[in-house]
């Protein structure tokens, strides 16, 4: 989670609470470094096309680099019959 997307928005709150992954402060994560130049003006730019396109789409950039993260292989064993593949971790 950023930093801008905690639950209460008020300046420089020391532990910021997000609702999505942290049980609403029940676990406590520490806050992200400063990102590169080019993703930063990406992320907080509002007057380039660039910038505009990337945050509409900034949720399915995070679930693809996510879910390809993980290093899982292929088993062929599991993947018969009709319908889609299986993967197994």
């Amino acid at each position: 989670m950023w930093y801008q997307e905690r639950l209460r928005k008020p300046k420089h709150i020391a532990n910021p609470k997000f609702s999505m992954c942290c049980g609403k402060g029940k676990v406590q994560l520490p806050l992200l470094k400063t990102p590169p130049k080019l993703l930063q003006e990406l992320l907080f730019n509002n007057d380039l096309s660039d910038s505009k396109k990337f945050q509409q789409h900034i949720r399915t950039y995070k679930m693809m680099f996510a879910f390809t993260s993980p290093g899982a292989s292929y088993d062929k064993q599991f993947s018969y019959g009709r319908g889609p593949p299986n993967i197994r971790i």
